[in-house]
């Protein structure tokens, strides 16, 4: 689920990170084959090489772990968005497109590795320190949408905004469903999820921009 986080740089320095690190690896291996529900302790401490007991000493309890593992991916998502604001190349309204539509690319593709993705997301918002590291993710969003809104308007490319926070969080909201695994995975066409998106996005941009 984020194999492609790297791992702790200097492991000699924090032997416990380096070893959370392979916990959380393997976990994230077990929940997304097998499920969140169906994977025990046993299960995750057996791949990782190492006794329930001594798994604990890492981590409390499944929950834990389970937690860990989405704030890792979520770190990989964000680092992945961040580099379309990167670039001055093209406008503050494209960044914002690519920025929203990495999110989407992303849990499309990772939906269709793993369908069982859906129960992670089902576990988030079921659980209050998973749905709190969900809300912060949503608010880490609106804060780069709101940024790029800025530019725009100074650029002249968008409409004065009285309350850029809010229109973030409009717009944020109205995309979110193509973001979230449980209706995607519902998705009938899968094909045409992308396309809706862009249109999705090309509406909401026509009442804000300049006329």
């Amino acid at each position: 689920m984020f194999q492609d986080l790297p791992r702790p740089e200097n492991p000699d320095a924090d032997p416990g990170e380096a070893v959370r690190w392979d916990i959380l690896m393997h976990a994230s291996e077990l929940f997304l084959h097998y499920g969140f529900s169906k994977t025990n302790i046993g299960d995750i401490a057996e791949r990782s090489g190492m006794s329930p007991g001594n798994l604990y000493r890492y981590f409390k309890n499944k929950q834990a772990i389970g937690l860990s593992v989405v704030e890792k991916y979520f770190q990989m998502v964000q680092a992945g968005m961040e580099t379309v604001l990167m670039f001055p190349e093209g406008t503050p309204r494209d960044r914002i497109h690519q920025f929203l539509r990495r999110e989407v690319e992303d849990m499309v593709s990772k939906l269709e590795e793993a369908p069982r993705l859906v129960e992670m997301a089902d576990f988030v918002w079921e659980d209050d320190d998973g749905f709190a590291i969900l809300q912060s993710h949503f608010a880490w969003k609106r804060r780069h949408i709101g940024n790029e809104l800025q530019r725009g308007i100074d650029a002249g490319d968008f409409r004065p905004i009285d309350d850029l926070e809010d229109t973030a969080r409009i717009m944020s909201q109205t995309l979110k469903p193509f973001s979230a695994p449980f209706i995607l995975i519902r998705w009938r066409d899968k094909s045409t999820i992308l396309p809706e998106f862009d249109e999705s996005f090309h509406l909401i941009m026509s009442g804000i921009e300049a006329r």
